[in-house]
């Protein structure tokens, strides 16, 4: 697909400069949803992507972008429910910065694990756990309607969070698919072999001791039914390879085009107050077609989706999801 501009004329007549009212003091309502818009800071420093709370931030103007506000048109997780999400964007050294921050009560990020099947030394998969997941949609600037053609940034709690990558994919109107790659990934399924006996492919070094959350690449070997496995024992369903994050090729091909960190806090005062935090990072030009070219345009049509313990088998449209609206890259 050519790379597509759109005229400054368009997108100022398209943008609306501010939001409407939506105060159903804590209600489910399913008035219209609230439009906003996000404008980018050209003259903060560039994030170094060490860390969300970077002091970078503190100097960026603050956004809200509501999700869940019309559960029929966007989605609506009943966990995460109707929320605003806190936006800042920095552009900064030909890159686009976005920074994230939502409310969730519980870090899921455990998705996909084997366990062993009571007392014997077989294993089973286990795919209910889920991981949360938080997505952008930057919307090519031909896109006429939301079922145009984008870009999706997809961050996952379990897959890409621990090796700091957001999964870069590309949506038509008639499929989804994940951008090509190399023979790179962050995130590499640990294999079940079956037989008489199912066993995992890999386990950790920590071997029974283990009981993290996170099997990195240099930490696995092969598996050994010489340990004694406890009955509650425990391997990722994945293992992460973390190198990639500074891999000189990984963005070759385009599915490792965007780097994400992130950081839960769980240090409110209740569940309610918990958070994730995700700062998104990706080049303005990617040199990729299925990629939406930013470096000439003034503005993104963009939304937003974040999901509770996403797992494969959940019901359509159990996320919480935003209206599209504006980010603004030449304020």
């Amino acid at each position: 697909m050519k790379k597509l501009f759109v005229s400054i004329f368009l997108a100022l007549a398209l943008i609306l400069a501010g939001c409407s009212s939506d105060d159903d003091n804590g209600t489910d309502s399913d008035d219209g949803p609230r439009i906003t818009r996000v404008v980018v800071d050209t003259l903060a420093v560039a994030p170094t992507l060490v860390s969300v709370a970077e002091a970078t931030w503190s100097n960026v103007d603050t956004f809200l972008v509501e999700i869940g506000g019309n559960s029929n048109l966007y989605g609506r997780d009943a966990s995460l429910g109707k929320q605003d999400i806190t936006v800042k964007a920095i552009k900064k050294s030909d890159t686009l910065y976005l920074w994230v921050r939502w409310q969730d009560y519980s870090a899921h990020v455990k998705a996909d694990y084997m366990t062993t099947v009571g007392s014997t030394q077989c294993w089973e998969k286990v795919t209910s756990e889920g991981q949360d997941v938080f997505s952008i949609s930057l919307y090519a600037p031909d896109t006429s309607s939301d079922s145009g053609s984008y870009d999706i940034w997809a961050w996952m709690a379990t897959q890409t969070a621990p090796g700091r990558m957001a999964e870069d994919r590309w949506r038509t109107p008639a499929d989804s698919t994940i951008d090509p790659t190399l023979n790179y990934y962050v995130y590499r399924t640990n294999v079940l072999r079956t037989g008489a006996c199912d066993i995992p492919t890999l386990m950790h070094k920590d071997t029974t001791d283990f009981t993290g959350t996170v099997m990195y690449l240099e930490d696995t070997v092969a598996y050994s039914a010489a340990y004694t496995w406890f009955d509650t024992s425990k391997i990722p369903g994945y293992f992460i390879d973390s190198s990639i994050f500074n891999l000189p090729t990984r963005s070759d091909l385009s599915m490792w085009d965007v780097k994400a960190i992130s950081h839960f806090d769980s240090t409110g005062a209740s569940s309610a107050d918990y958070t994730w935090t995700v700062v998104f990072a990706r080049a303005l030009d990617t040199q990729h077609a299925d990629d939406v070219y930013l470096s000439g345009l003034d503005s993104v049509k963009v939304s937003f989706i974040a999901d509770n313990k996403s797992y494969d088998t959940q019901p359509a449209g159990d996320y919480s999801g935003s209206a599209p609206f504006w980010v603004i890259l030449k304020p």
